[in-house]
């Protein structure tokens, strides 16, 4: 029986040119593969859990590169100066970005969370990949239209040739919020503000997919382009989450590569 029990998107996975996957805290025997060395209760297996899992899709455990996510808006591309970046510690990985993007193959790229949707973008007409951590913060500060406008800029990508995968995060069910919340949102973005749920007079839960399907949508991208993983990681125990474990919680990861 496969015991290795990572996700992957169909819509992606038709295009043979790059390969994909989204962890859950489940990978052979063990049932805390967290990929953090920053959080969780196991940090210290972190580094072995990358490579097993680079070992597993058969890409290259050397060139991984990861960010240092701040929930900002920042898009870094991947080049041959800085490929390889944070593997061996996420202290010393991209600084200051949660997204990045990259034209060059076998060079896998991972990014992190433990709520936060993992969004992958893959351009197969000019052989382009992106992944973004998509946190509130994040899009509330424009991290979507930052990523498809470098993307756009530098490598002269168009909407209509990417494919999108939106990973699974906290749900419209669970992902409370509150006044503050709603202020921060009405500063930075207010389109936003359609994706908070009233529930009940003293609960209000926030729409995080709804919310990055709307922006997506707003660079030009139709919603036939785009496949989200309807999976709430708070109510799904399948996946680390901060808002149910708290400082326990580990991180599970989206990794992608393109291939030769």
């Amino acid at each position: 029986m496969n015991r290795n029990k990572i996700l992957k998107f169909q819509n992606l996975s038709k295009h043979k040119q790059v390969i994909h996957a989204i962890t859950t805290r489940h990978f052979d025997s063990d049932n805390n593969f967290n990929l953090a060395d920053y959080a969780g209760t196991n940090t210290e297996s972190a580094i072995r859990n990358r490579q097993r899992l680079c070992e597993y899709l058969k890409i290259d455990f050397n060139r991984l590169t990861i960010a240092q996510q701040t929930h900002d808006n920042n898009a870094t591309i991947v080049t041959e100066a800085n490929l390889g970046t944070g593997k061996f510690a996420t202290e010393l990985a991209i600084q200051n970005t949660d997204a990045l993007i990259t034209v060059l193959p076998n060079t896998p790229l991972m990014m992190f969370s433990a709520d936060c949707p993992l969004v992958i973008i893959y351009d197969f007409n000019n052989r382009i990949l992106a992944l973004m951590h998509c946190s509130w913060r994040s899009i509330s500060k424009g991290l979507i239209e930052n990523t498809i406008f470098t993307m756009k800029k530098i490598f002269n990508s168009k909407p209509l040739n990417l494919a999108i995968g939106i990973g699974p995060g906290a749900g419209k069910c669970c992902y409370q919020v509150d006044k503050k919340f709603i202020e921060i949102i009405s500063t930075s973005k207010k389109e936003l503000i359609e994706h908070i749920l009233h529930i009940s007079p003293d609960k209000m839960t926030f729409d995080l997919h709804g919310a990055i399907i709307r922006l997506l949508l707003n660079t030009g991208i139709s919603e036939s382009q785009i496949e989200i993983m309807n999976i709430c990681t708070i109510c799904d125990k399948r996946f680390f989450s901060y808002r149910r474990e708290s400082i326990n919680a580990g991180r599970f990861a989206l990794i992608a590569s393109l291939i030769t």
